[in-house]
């Protein structure tokens, strides 16, 4: 990563698997992921750890206390295993589903690492949080003026009741300094944006890396 951030922190992490993957290639990175569901948390916790990455059982956002967390229990009227990842703090627009409505800590990244991190450090931030992307964020605002890149799976229609959209991610990105430069086709409706500081992806290394990046891509 050109980059090089000091810290990396992948929030709604599950499995953790990009950042395991990542620490291979950043060993002197430190890295933090942060998974509200118990039971994922639980699941995985060991095998994360083991990689190299510490693990949390915390969900993020734009406040600090105890916050309700949905685990669904069964689409359709099937039943569904509480082990997934796209449980969400949020409820789904769609009414099929039944849920276990579970109580888990929450707090804000600000509020966890802005003394933490120095001025002159720089970290990399990576969000798949089920339609809450932007309290997640907006629980960021002071540490974002330390961070290089963000990563963040984006709607760009509802999937989650009372969820923001890509628009309002991709405006409050812009307000704090922020460029979106690539972006996938996950799912109809629903994408992963990145988003660099403005002043490297100014830089020359960087525009070299996008140009090399965008230049292999080819229109079918």
């Amino acid at each position: 990563m050109k980059t090089r951030p000091k810290y990396f922190f992948e929030i709604g992490a599950f499995d953790a698997k990009f950042s395991r993957e990542a620490k291979i290639k950043l060993p002197d990175c430190s890295f933090c992921a942060f998974e509200a569901n118990p039971y994922n948390f639980n699941l995985f916790k060991g095998a994360v750890e083991e990689d190299g990455v510490d693990c949390i059982h915390l969900a993020i956002g734009d406040s600090a206390g105890k916050i309700k967390f949905n685990l669904q229990k069964s689409v359709n009227g099937q039943s569904v295993h509480a082990v997934r990842g796209n449980n969400s703090i949020l409820k789904r627009v769609r009414d099929n589903v039944d849920y276990e409505e579970i109580e888990v800590p929450v707090n804000t990244i600000d509020n966890l690492f802005f003394d933490a991190v120095m001025p002159d450090e720089s970290l990399a931030i990576w969000i798949d949080v089920e339609g809450y992307a932007h309290e997640v964020l907006s629980g960021a605002v002071k540490i974002l003026g330390r961070t290089s890149m963000v990563f963040v799976e984006v709607e760009s229609q509802s999937y989650w009741k009372n969820q923001r959209l890509d628009v309002d991610v991709i405006e409050f990105m812009m307000n704090n300094g922020f460029v979106p430069v690539a972006r996938d086709f996950e799912y109809e409706g629903q994408y992963n944006l990145i988003f660099l500081k403005r002043d490297i992806f100014r830089s020359s290394i960087v525009q070299e890396e996008l140009f090399k990046f965008f230049s292999t891509i080819k229109c079918s």
